[in-house]
């Protein structure tokens, strides 16, 4: 009984194991790579792609039946009371039976000449490769979604963090204009101004809790984790190397790795081969047949070994129009698919153009928007001088505060849309899933 634990001991050691457990579930970091792989992961769009991935190699199977042997077999037992034989042509016969008829039979199809079967086999086989390959489209969008929305989390964290840090600052320059009012330097006008600014920095505050909430449910959403779970994100909004890709190696790039292309050239292929197999409706077809039966009364009576083997051949003369009006429609459709990755081609030069471009354009404005926080924080640091030295009232440190206030957030937006400027790139170069913000 000595070395019994208080029950108070117990109780605090297991609630400070409770605890624990809770905040490293709370402070559990989460990468943009993670953020990426639980989004393909758990992403209703890839699990979808996935699904029609699968429907397509089981008709791939199902089209290729055409080419294998096809063997049936069948076993029948009769029993035939009565059979008119004059209405089969054999006159003055009259009626015979009743009898039994007993007939097992292994039968045989193997075509040895069908263009059409083979076509439509080759077709399939294009079409479950295309659907493969949006199944990692599917994958590439989700990761770009996914990072989207994690930077998202970083700029809303970001503009938090600096609602806050203005909020901290107006509550100084308040304590500072009451100094300054009890000293007799100051009037109450000056203190009126600072609070409404406390009360405006404070409203901003809750705003941007409200946003950030938003966007760490929105990642939540993409990535198919729990709405109540809560990450603490390991990247960051800071800009890292600037060097900006040359143009023509990127276009070059981007032809030979987006996927949206390489499913173009994929069904482009399928359509041909689906023409073929329309075409191929005019030829004729060549199948060996054969069959093996037991044949008899019963199967102990009278029964025997039978067969045949032979070779059909098929030569369709008129079908009413039907071939070729497919094979119209099939030509059609390969025209359309030629020309949607004829002008997918251009989209793809466009959407690397245009990201150059803007990635360009993000970096100088991280760099305007840097200088411009230096210099607000230079213009406060001046006014604040100014006021405790008792020259004029708090007008201009509270311009000063305005102008700090939206520098801070112009920074914050400018580093979020050079974040969402490398994402475009890399996803216009289709190399999504392996980007990173740093």
């Amino acid at each position: 009984m000595k070395n019994r634990i208080p029950r108070s001991l117990a109780f605090a050691v297991l609630s400070c194991a409770l605890y624990t457990g809770a905040y490293a579930q709370q402070a559990q970091t989460l990468t943009l790579a993670q953020s990426m792989a639980l989004a393909v992961q758990n992403n209703i769009s890839v699990k979808l792609a996935a699904l029609k991935t699968d429907a397509a190699r089981a008709e791939t199977v199902r089209s290729a039946a055409g080419l294998l042997p096809h063997l049936t077999a069948s076993v029948g037992q009769t029993r035939t009371f009565r059979e008119n034989l004059e209405a089969a042509g054999f006159a003055g016969y009259g009626y015979i039976g009743p009898f039994n008829s007993f007939d097992a039979r292994l039968s045989l199809v193997q075509e040895i000449f069908n263009w059409n079967t083979y076509s439509n086999y080759h077709s399939q086989k294009q079409r479950e490769q295309s659907i493969r390959l949006q199944q990692d489209l599917a994958a590439e969008q989700v990761s770009a979604a996914a990072a989207l929305s994690y930077v998202e989390v970083l700029r809303s964290d970001a503009a938090l963090d600096a609602a806050k840090a203005d909020e901290r600052l107006a509550a100084e320059l308040l304590n500072l204009a009451q100094e300054r009012h009890s000293a007799g330097t100051a009037t109450g006008l000056d203190v009126a101004r600072e609070k409404t600014r406390v009360a405006q920095e404070h409203s901003r505050v809750l705003y941007a809790q409200v946003a950030c909430d938003s966007a760490q449910l929105r990642l939540n959403h993409v990535t198919g984790e729990p709405m109540d779970r809560e990450y603490k994100l390991s990247d960051s909004l800071e800009m890292g190397t600037t060097e900006i890709a040359p143009l023509k190696p990127a276009i070059a790039t981007a032809f030979a790795d987006r996927l949206e292309l390489a499913v173009g050239k994929v069904e482009l292929r399928a359509a041909d081969y689906a023409a073929e197999a329309a075409r191929a409706g005019h030829l004729p077809t060549l199948a060996v047949t054969g069959a093996f039966a037991i044949s008899g009364i019963t199967p102990e009576d009278h029964a025997g070994s039978v067969g045949d083997m032979g070779v059909q051949l098929r030569l369709p003369l008129f079908e009413g129009g039907a071939v070729s009006a497919a094979a119209d429609k099939a030509q059609a459709e390969k025209q359309q698919i030629a020309a949607r990755l004829e002008d997918m081609d251009v989209q793809v030069e466009q959407d690397v153009r245009l990201s150059l471009k803007q990635l360009a354009a993000a970096v100088e404005q991280v760099q305007t928007a840097q200088e411009a926080v230096t210099l607000a924080l230079s213009e406060l640091e001046m006014a604040q001088g100014r006021f405790s030295a008792g020259v004029g009232d708090n007008v201009e440190l509270v311009n000063a505060q305005t102008s700090l206030s939206e520098a801070r957030s112009a920074r914050v937006a400018a580093l979020a849309q050079y974040n969402n400027s490398k994402i475009n790139f890399a996803l216009a170069q289709g190399h999504m899933r392996a980007f990173s913000l740093r």
